[in-house]
C-alpha cells in the first residue's frame, strides 16, 4: 500500500508540470507569432500563478536538500555546468533576464533530481508516461473528431494550419509523440506486446505525417531502426545511417518534396544565414539567456551560440555526444537524437525546461547512479 509521502509527491509532481509544461487549450485561431495568445481560462490561471507555483516548489526542494546533497558528488558535470551558466549570467548582457532564466531552470533541474530520488526511477518514468499518453490521446480525438477549429495559423493567407493539439505547437506534439515511443520501447523495454508495438509504430508513423511533423517524424523513424534491429547488428545501422546521408544529399530536392520540404526547411536556413555573426555575437561568452528571438531560428546549436558563446556550447554538445553512444546502452538513443534534433530545433537546451531536458537528465541520473552504485558494490565485495 502507498504510503501518504508518495502523494504528497504526486502532488507535487502534478504542480511541476503545470509550471513548466502545463496543457495548452485555445479559444480561438491563433497566429504563428505567439502561441500563448489567446488561451483558455485555465491557463490564464497558470500563467497568473506560476510564480507562487515555482515558490511552492521551490520550498519542496529546500525541504528535501538532503537528497540533493547526496548526488551532487556523483552529478558532478551538471553542477560545474550550471555553475559556468550562473558566472557567465552575471557577465553578460541583462543581468536580471539571464538569473530570472538561469534560476528557472536551476529550479527545473533539480525538481527532476528530487522526483527521481523521492519516487524509484521506474515509477518517475511511469509519470512521465502516462502524462504523456494523456496530451498525445487527448490531441488525437481533438484532430480526428474535429473537436475543435482552434488552431494555430502560419500563413497570413490562413492556408497552412498548425495542429497543435493540447501543446503549443506541432513540433511540441511531434516531440511528445517521440519521447513516448523512447519511453515505450527503451526505458519499459516492451519486446513482447508485438500487437501493441506494431499498432504504436504505425500510428505514430501516420500520426506524424498527419501533423506535418518532420523532425520528430524522422527521429522516431532512428529509433524503430535501433529498437527493431538485433543488438549485433548495430554497427551496420551506423553504416545504413552513413549511407542514407549520402543518398539525401545527392537527392535532397526529391526527398524533401516528398515530405512537402525545400532545401530551406521551411526558411530555417534563410534565417540561420541572416544571423550576423560577426557583428552580433559575443563569440566566446555570448549574448545572454533568450536573447536569441529570431523568428524561425529553431537550432540548438546557433541558439547556444549566441546566448551562451563558444565556451559553453561546446562543453555542453560534447557531454551530449560523450552519452550518445547506444551501441554500448541503447538507451543513450536519446542523446544520439537530440544531436540530430537540435539542427531543427531548440527544446535540446538544458536551460529550455522542455519534456526532451526532463527525460534526458533522467536517464542521465539513471546511468549516472546505477554505474556509481555498480562501482561501489564491486568494490565493497573485494573486502
Amino acid at each position: 500500500m502507498l504510503n501518504k509521502n508518495y502523494y504528497v509527491n504526486i502532488f507535487f509532481f502534478i504542480l511541476f508540470i503545470l509550471c513548466f509544461n502545463e496543457p495548452i487549450i485555445r479559444t480561438s485561431l491563433t497566429l504563428c507569432e505567439n502561441t500563448r495568445n489567446n488561451l483558455s481560462l485555465f491557463n490564464e490561471l497558470i500563467e497568473k500563478n506560476r510564480f507562487f507555483l515555482k515558490v511552492i516548489l521551490s520550498i519542496y526542494i529546500i525541504h528535501n536538500i538532503s537528497f540533493i546533497k547526496n548526488v551532487i558528488d556523483k552529478l558532478k558535470f551538471i553542477y560545474f555546468y550550471y555553475a559556468l551558466l550562473f558566472i557567465f549570467s552575471l557577465i553578460l548582457n541583462d543581468i536580471k533576464q539571464n538569473l530570472i532564466i538561469f534560476l528557472n531552470s536551476f529550479l527545473f533541474l533539480n525538481l527532476i533530481i528530487v522526483f527521481y530520488l523521492k519516487f524509484n526511477q521506474k515509477n518517475l518514468f511511469k509519470l512521465i508516461y502516462i502524462y504523456l499518453l494523456i496530451i498525445i490521446s487527448l490531441s488525437s480525438l481533438e484532430i480526428i473528431f474535429n473537436l475543435s477549429d482552434y488552431y494555430i495559423v502560419c500563413e497570413i493567407n490562413f492556408t497552412k494550419l498548425n495542429i497543435a493539439g493540447f501543446t503549443l505547437s506541432k513540433n511540441q506534439l511531434g516531440l511528445f509523440i517521440f519521447l513516448f515511443n523512447f519511453l515505450h520501447f527503451f526505458v519499459f523495454n516492451q519486446t513482447n506486446k508485438k500487437f501493441i508495438n506494431f499498432s504504436l509504430t504505425l500510428y505514430s508513423i501516420i500520426f506524424l505525417i498527419y501533423i506535418d511533423s518532420i523532425t520528430s517524424l524522422f527521429i522516431t523513424l532512428l529509433l524503430y531502426s535501433i529498437f527493431f534491429l538485433k543488438k549485433k547488428k548495430e554497427s551496420f545501422f551506423i553504416f545504413i545511417f552513413v549511407l542514407l546521408l549520402f543518398i539525401f544529399y545527392f537527392n535532397s530536392d526529391f526527398l524533401l518534396d516528398l515530405v512537402g520540404r525545400d532545401q530551406t526547411l521551411t526558411g530555417r536556413i534563410n534565417v540561420w544565414f541572416d544571423i550576423d555573426i560577426r557583428n552580433n555575437l559575443n563569440f566566446l561568452f555570448g549574448n545572454g539567456l533568450g536573447k536569441s528571438k529570431f523568428t524561425l531560428v529553431d537550432n540548438a546549436y546557433l541558439i547556444s551560440l549566441y546566448e551562451l558563446g563558444l565556451i559553453l556550447t561546446i562543453i555542453y554538445f560534447i557531454w551530449i555526444f560523450v552519452n550518445s553512444n547506444f551501441i554500448f546502452d541503447r538507451i543513450n538513443i536519446i542523446f544520439f537524437t537530440s544531436l540530430v534534433y537540435s539542427i531543427t530545433e531548440g527544446g535540446t537546451l538544458i536551460y529550455s525546461n522542455t519534456f526532451y531536458v526532463l527525460i534526458l537528465i533522467s536517464i542521465y541520473l539513471k546511468k549516472k547512479l546505477f554505474y556509481l552504485n555498480e562501482k561501489n558494490s564491486s568494490f565493497n565485495n573485494k573486502f
